[in-house]
């Protein structure tokens, strides 16, 4: 290859580059956008052209869905859960907050992120939970209603009268006296106990499973992560720790960086509070797609037309029910090669149009049985412009799963089917050049990788 060859290909590396980078944009959702990373650009086959020799991108690397939250190695280790300020571990721990953020070089105390190592003077207390104070309490009725003295419990925080307290103050209390056994519990106020996000750090296309543990029963809990409201549901429990589970999903656009996770609770007693956390995003390393459709297809590359289907899907996503319809891992829609993975993002004829792929592509022949990869409900099966005949079912607690270009349907919005139920037939509708299946999975609204889900149950 001549040196002006080796030269101008460098040269199309940097201006992709520059474009990509002036794409950036994108919620938490995606969007239509490109996201920052990759390279050159390969030129692939239409998503579903029987005549294709050239391979799709690979996939990023899988790593384990549910990956754990890290757990210290020593004593004086503290690995930050979200809603954990510098305020609160400093006030749990006895210390300044200075000292904590000097000791762990934090210029910004407000940005603590979940999974976060930090260095402590001094193993934790095993005794210490905080609470904050409401309107119209008093050390009386505090020390009352979590089994203290009014003593004891001025002592514990250094309140110089009996009439020191502010409403929204932070006070020391005995997890001893809450729970009934010594534990280390958050720096989180009461009813509190635990807020565990998994994977602490996810990446564009993961699930999150978001876990709140409390001392007490609440009468509410909502709350968002970026721009994703978040639906709990209770966990059955008799007895403190009492459980809340909601699921989310991180965009394939999603911008590398920290996410705001707020919490809204109702503590049984009817005492509202809010609290707040960072979560880190991190890249996925997705591949890049150039497509080519012929001048039919034009109208289906309409930025426009592409927005009002995303409008009617996510409108459709928005629905929420608690009932769980899914046990193990969901099933493969069919059997068949991949011919695109979640994730790539994708020009359109040399940039007409700019997206990615929110789903996986399975080759597979015209008139293939298309079964649901979980009992659920069935919300929508209609046509539509890009995706074409299209089977949405609803397997409760936010997650969907998406069954696109069929030939016809073999079930009617309102039925609800068994795992493996045919669903409908391998086709080729929509903006389509060859039989193929587009499929789907979203989770609190947000369209993720289905494929590790394969593998793993969704918790």
């Amino acid at each position: 290859m001549s040196r002006m060859s080796r030269g101008g290909s460098f040269v199309r590396r940097i201006i992709w580059s520059v474009l990509l980078a002036a794409a950036l944009g994108a919620a938490i959702h995606g969007g239509g956008a490109f996201a920052q990373e990759g390279e050159a650009i390969p030129e692939v086959a239409d998503e579903a052209q029987p005549s294709a020799t050239v391979e799709p991108p690979p996939p990023p690397p899988m790593l384990p869905p549910l990956r754990p939250p890290r757990t210290p190695t020593r004593p004086t280790e503290h690995i930050v859960q979200a809603g954990e300020t510098l305020h609160t571990l400093a006030l749990q721990r006895q210390m300044r907050v200075e000292a904590l953020a000097s000791r762990n070089r934090i210029t910004h105390a407000r940005l603590l992120f979940a999974g976060q190592q930090l260095e402590l003077p001094a193993p934790a207390k095993p005794d210490v939970m905080l609470y904050r104070v409401t309107p119209g309490e008093t050390i009386a009725s505090l020390a009352a209603r979590h089994h203290f003295s009014p003593n004891a419990l001025r002592r514990l925080n250094e309140l110089a009268c009996a009439h020191c307290l502010a409403n929204g103050q932070l006070l020391r209390l005995s997890a001893v006296a809450q729970n009934g056994e010594a534990s280390t519990p958050a720096a989180l106020p009461y009813p509190l106990l635990a807020l565990t996000i998994v994977p602490e750090a996810p990446r564009q296309g993961e699930v999150v499973w978001i876990n709140v543990r409390t001392a007490s029963p609440l009468q509410s809990i909502s709350g968002s992560l970026g721009e994703t409201p978040l639906h709990f549901i209770a966990r059955e429990s008799q007895s403190a720790p009492y459980t809340y589970d909601a699921l989310t999903g991180i965009g394939a656009l999603a911008p590398q960086g920290l996410y705001t996770l707020t919490l809204r609770i109702v503590d049984a007693d009817g005492e509202a509070q809010v609290v707040r956390g960072w979560v880190r995003v991190e890249l996925a390393g997705f591949g890049f797609e150039n497509l080519r459709l012929s001048a039919r297809y034009a109208a289906l590359l309409d930025p426009q037309t592409n927005e009002r289907e995303l409008e009617t899907l996510a409108a459709a996503l928005a629905s929420f029910s608690e009932a769980q319809h899914w046990n193990g891992p969901l099933s493969a829609p069919v059997k068949g090669r991949i011919l695109s993975y979640f994730g790539a993002r994708r020009t359109f004829n040399g940039g007409i149009l700019r997206t990615y792929h929110s789903g996986v592509d399975f080759r597979t022949s015209a008139g293939t049985p298309v079964r649901a990869a979980a009992a659920g409900n069935v919300v929508m099966a209609q046509a539509l412009p890009i995706r074409g005949n299209y089977v949405l079912i609803d397997h409760g607690r936010g997650v969907f799963t998406g069954y696109a270009h069929l030939s016809r349907f073999n079930v009617t919005p309102g039925q609800f089917v068994e795992a493996g139920a045919v669903i409908g037939y391998v086709g080729s509708t929509g903006r389509s050049l060859g039989p193929h299946l587009h499929w789907e999975l979203a989770v609190g609204g947000v369209l993720v990788n289905p494929l590790p889900w394969l593998e793993y149950a969704l918790p």
